[in-house]
């Protein structure tokens, strides 16, 4: 969960959070980005966190889905968020048919990003038995990055379980 967390920051604008307490020790969660003339907040979810928490918590799931919705309403078309959404919500939520609709926004954002090509065959071979599409989308993740080992490991583990199930 940490990784996902870092792997969007490293992409994205330099974010602070800083949480402000109310009166129910609860706190919403405002997104401040360097470099603006006139920096403004964003007030669109309030999580329960002890005043002063700047840190999410893997162990809170409610916090972490308000963060990435907060996140994808300041920018609705980075690939990177939209994929760690899917994927978050894909490994930890378990909510395929949510995972592919992020997975689908972040392939039409990023169309060449073999990972994202990847871990979207991976949840159409989940999700819908569907090999053909599965092996159009993994071929395309292997032509986009055919150096890439954990696109091929998850391409054998497919080739693997579809020979399985014949």
């Amino acid at each position: 969960m940490e990784s996902l967390l870092q792997r969007s920051f490293s992409a994205a604008v330099p974010v602070k959070i800083p949480m402000k307490p109310t009166r129910d020790r609860s706190c919403s969660v405002y997104f401040t980005f360097s470099g603006e003339k006139n920096p403004g907040a964003l007030k669109s979810c309030t999580a329960s966190m002890a005043p002063g928490e700047t840190r999410i918590r893997g162990g809170d799931r409610r916090r972490m889905r308000c963060y990435y919705e907060d996140m994808i309403k300041l920018e609705p078309t980075n690939a990177l968020i939209l994929s760690n959404y899917g994927k978050y919500l894909h490994e930890v939520e378990g909510d395929l048919v949510k995972a592919e609709h992020y997975y689908g926004k972040a392939i039409l954002a990023s169309p060449g990003d073999g990972e994202v090509l990847s871990l979207y065959a991976k949840l159409i071979w989940e999700l819908q038995r569907d090999e053909n599409r599965a092996a159009s989308y993994f071929d395309q993740a292997i032509q986009a990055s055919p150096n890439d080992s954990a696109i091929l490991g998850s391409y054998a583990l497919f080739l693997w379980e579809s020979e399985a199930d014949e």
